[in-house]
């Protein structure tokens, strides 16, 4: 009897343990997907919360205006230009010498409020940036961001080519920042052709984001993830997503349209027919088909626990009691109705206390006090129990948080609509007015009662109602933005005041708001006005200015035709072009002289150095050529010539006056010939003189030692005083030379105080031993000289030395540089003896001098002037008899400035 008592019995035991591990299963499985449809919609609200924040962004004026002023930087440049555009102000915003510092080009006022909005969602937002047509950064919220964005796939897939669309991120890791991130970017849309003009990418924390996933916890082991449908786990609290995979079977159980759970061969988690729930993250907007990784995948929600886990308590039951029934077989013959009812009856009971938890009665708990497995296990459904109305409760609060930050954030709008700078109206479907900011209140001067409730088109004027209806119209009908128009709207006194007027729809729900902003021009129709009148008065101006420029040249014209002499200019290649008609007296026609060389005009004896150097130095030059006419004729030409500059000071040309001195050189020829004959006489004399007194001593010499009486001591000295004689004589003959050459000077720039200097250190063993003092005067930032270097410092050495012999004892010897006005003067100023007034008019004759026999040739200060003056300058002295001596060199400054490029 006991075995038959024992086998319905144990018979019993396994259907009930069976039947309660399938009432088990199915209940944990309702629960797993009910807990993992909570966390898709907690993760869809999320991130639609970020999709809607960067819409609302993309709305904002201030944020549109800095794109359209950006893109307008493009216009009329190819995509080459452009990209070197970006390129450049990458550069720039890089080069920043704080990275935590905004650039200075930067837009400050769109900028501080954009930070101003991250700062009050810095809990969730890593960074917002905001992009023009070129993936170019407008504005940041950071500067850290990269300013080239044009190759980020959020922004790709946000801008379409202009199409625009709503773009989500897969979960990537952002090294610099050492965490996981999620870009949410959406279009920003321009106000005519409705195409996208930029994006806006809203840049979300993965850990704030996805809180509430990770506070999901059944038991020990049990959790919720997130993955997607290509079988990427984005998150997991247990394993991080790389150190697993879902397998293959597992998703073809999961991927499904529908919520539900499953029992899983293998859940990735080691676990073995495991129970999990799963959902799929639904999102109410369409999103670009680059978002959550691409190629069509979707995010789903998974919940699992290990089985051993989650049949536990059951399997243990079964254990004990299947040992219990061995060990207690001979209590069973006493004890057998009263074990089986103390067994079935808690299992009954769990049985029906699994049901109504599973059908959502939370606050139901089993009672069971068997002190076995039974009431473990009933305890572990009570914990669960406890933990998933813990969940529900913490989803109720997390609802009421959202509500009440929802309401701060209603609030923070609100604040932004009243501080507008332009004044916004809102407008319901039948064309009431429904809100308005204060700033219209300032502009129109309604209080906001008097506009609430009543017909936005009675406030424009009747000639533009029409036009305004059909734009409303527009709006209604599904056109996110019309283009801007201009109206006059009255104010509370009835008078007129011009407006721009913007219309924006608004979906809340099922229904559109118009949302209109009016911006007052009023300064702008004032300054309009003003400037037509400006431009009319100037246009006047400019047509009384063009017959005055117009007479003007006609003079000048005549002036220039009807000179004396050639006028003309010449341009960089020394080419003409222009010439006057007093050409026509060497036989040429101006006409065939345009684009002519200008040195095919000059004989071949004038185009060699001096000619180069005074075309290249860029300065006023005046010089002698010789010009062969049309017939062959060779003709003298005195030749000014000067550069011609434009507006920035560059040297475009050269302009040159040509009077023709054949007929004046003839003159001054015969002039010179009759001067040359009465200086023959004087060289004559002076030759015969200064070269007798020598020869006269070395004769007298040379009959002494031909006596042969002299002593050897004596003979030495008769030869030196010979051979003295001698050098006097070359040294004669080697100034007559000087003087009678008069060859032409080597010009070349050449720096005063240089020559000076070398002068003066030639002539250092002067000063020695004589008391004669050496004082330096030199002015700095001289201009050059135009001149033969070696010309000038024998000019400076003979007028030193000089200077030098004029002192008897003790003296002073000043050298000065300076400039006076286009010269550049040079000052020897002894303290000597000074020359006589009578004396003074022949210092520069040839062989004239004060000084004693034997101590010059009189032919140094002619020589001297000679060279001087071929370089186109003055010598003049100043002498006092008794106090000293002042010589004064004047030389033609020159223009440091050359023509570039010429080439004589």
């Amino acid at each position: 009897m006991v075995l038959i008592g024992l086998l319905p019995l144990s018979f019993s035991l396994v259907i009930t343990y069976l039947e309660e591990r399938q009432a088990i299963r199915d209940t944990i499985g309702r629960d797993f997907r009910q807990i993992a449809i909570e966390a898709a919609g907690k993760i869809e609200l999320q991130v639609m919360q970020g999709v809607s924040e960067a819409r609302q962004l993309a709305t904002i004026p201030i944020l549109r205006g800095a794109v359209i002023d950006s893109n307008r930087s493009y216009a009329g440049r190819d995509p080459a230009s452009i990209r070197r555009m970006v390129r450049e102000w990458e550069g720039r915003w890089s080069k920043g010498a704080n990275r935590d510092r905004f650039p200075d080009f930067v837009n400050k006022m769109a900028t501080d409020y954009l930070i101003e909005w991250h700062r009050i969602r810095k809990a969730e937002y890593i960074a917002i940036l905001v992009t023009d047509s070129q993936g170019a950064l407008v504005l940041s919220s950071t500067p850290r961001a990269e300013y080239d964005q044009s190759k980020a796939p959020w922004w790709k897939a946000a801008f379409n080519g202009g199409n625009g669309q709503i773009y989500v991120s897969d979960l990537v890791f952002d090294e610099a920042l050492g965490f996981h991130i999620l870009d949410v970017a959406v279009p920003i849309y321009d106000d005519v052709q409705q195409k996208a003009v930029g994006a806006v990418n809203v840049r979300l924390r993965r850990d704030e984001l996805f809180k509430p996933i990770r506070e999901v916890r059944i038991g020990e082991q049990g959790h919720a993830m997130l993955l997607n449908t290509a079988g990427r786990p984005l998150i997991c609290p247990v394993l991080s997503p790389d150190r697993h995979t879902i397998n293959t079977a597992l998703m073809r159980q999961i991927a499904k349209p529908k919520a539900d759970w499953v029992v899983a061969e293998d859940d990735s988690h080691g676990g073995k027919n495991s129970i999990v729930g799963f959902a799929p993250v639904r999102f109410p907007v369409a999103l670009a088909p680059e978002s959550l990784g691409g190629g069509g995948v979707q995010w789903l929600t998974f919940v699992r626990q290990d089985p051993k886990e989650t049949f536990a308590p059951l399997n243990q039951l079964l254990w004990k009691v299947s040992l219990g029934a061995v060990g207690v077989f001979l209590l069973m013959l006493l004890a057998g109705l009263f074990l089986a009812r103390r067994i079935v009856r808690p299992i009954q009971a769990l049985q029906t206390g699994a049901a109504l938890i599973g059908r959502g009665e939370l606050n139901h708990r089993l009672d069971i006090t068997t002190g076995d497995e039974i009431e473990k296990l009933a305890d572990t459904f009570n914990q669960m129990a406890d933990s998933l109305r813990r969940h529900t409760e913490g989803l109720e609060h997390e609802v009421d948080r959202r509500t009440k930050d929802l309401r701060e954030s209603q609030e923070r709008y609100k604040i932004l609509f009243d501080e507008a700078a332009d004044s916004v109206i809102m407008v319901n479907p039948g064309g009431g007015i429904v809100a308005v900011n204060r700033r219209q209140e300032a502009i129109l001067k309604y209080p906001e009662d008097q506009l609430v409730g009543r017909r936005f088109i009675d406030l424009i004027l009747p000639k533009y109602q029409p036009a305004v209806t059909a734009l409303m119209q527009e709006v209604l009908k599904g056109a996110n933005k019309t283009p801007t128009v201009e109206v006059k709207v009255f104010d509370r006194a009835g008078r007129p005041v011009p407006m721009e007027l913007d219309l924006t729809g608004i979906e809340t729900g099922p229904m559109v708001y118009v949302m209109v902003q009016l911006r007052d021009i009023t300064e702008r129709k004032a300054l309009e006005r003003q400037l037509q009148e400006y431009s009319e008065a100037l246009e006047v101006k400019v047509q009384d200015r063009t017959r005055e420029i117009g007479e003007t040249k006609t003079y000048l014209e005549n002036l220039l035709e009807n000179a004396n002499d050639v006028i003309y200019t010449l341009d960089h290649d020394q080419r003409f072009t222009y010439v006057n008609g007093k050409v026509e007296v060497w036989g040429y026609r101006k006409e065939d002289l345009i684009g002519r060389p200008y040195l095919s005009l000059l004989s071949r004896r004038h185009r060699g150095k001096r000619l180069r150097s005074t075309l290249d130095i860029g300065a006023k030059q005046a010089y002698e050529v010789e010009i062969v006419t049309k017939a062959g004729e060779p003709r003298n030409v005195l030749v000014s010539v000067s550069p011609l500059r434009d507006n920035e000071g560059r040297i475009v040309g050269v302009l040159g006056i040509a009077r023709d001195i054949t007929d004046k050189k003839r003159l001054e020829q015969q002039v010179l010939n009759a001067e040359k004959l009465a200086s023959v006489g004087k060289l004559a004399a002076g030759v015969a003189h200064e070269i007798n007194n020598p020869l006269g001593g070395i004769l007298n010499c040379l009959y002494n030692l031909r006596k042969g009486t002299l002593s050897p001591a004596r003979e030495r000295e008769y030869l030196a005083s010979m051979e003295d004689g001698l050098r006097r004589v070359q040294k004669i003959v080697r100034q007559l030379l000087d003087f009678s050459q008069q060859y032409d000077p080597e010009l070349s720039p050449t720096e005063v105080n240089s020559i000076i200097e070398r002068v003066l250190t030639l002539t250092n063993y002067a000063f020695e031993g004589t008391g004669v003092g050496l004082r330096r005067e030199l002015a700095r930032d001289l201009p050059p000289l135009m001149a033969d270097q070696h010309m000038i410092e024998q000019v400076l050495m003979n007028l030193v030395l000089n200077a030098v012999q004029a002192i008897r004892g003790d003296g002073l010897v000043t050298v000065r540089s300076g400039t006076d006005g286009q010269w550049c003067t040079i000052e020897v100023e002894d303290t000597g003896c000074g020359i006589p007034p009578d004396v003074l008019p022949k210092i520069f004759d040839p062989f004239f001098t004060t000084k004693g026999q034997g101590e010059g040739t009189g032919l140094g200060l002619s020589v001297s002037l000679g060279i001087v003056e071929r370089h186109g300058g003055q010598i003049a002295v100043k002498s006092q008899v008794g106090q000293g001596t002042t010589f004064t060199v004047k030389l033609p400054a020159m223009n440091v400035r050359s023509l570039a490029g010429k080439e004589a």
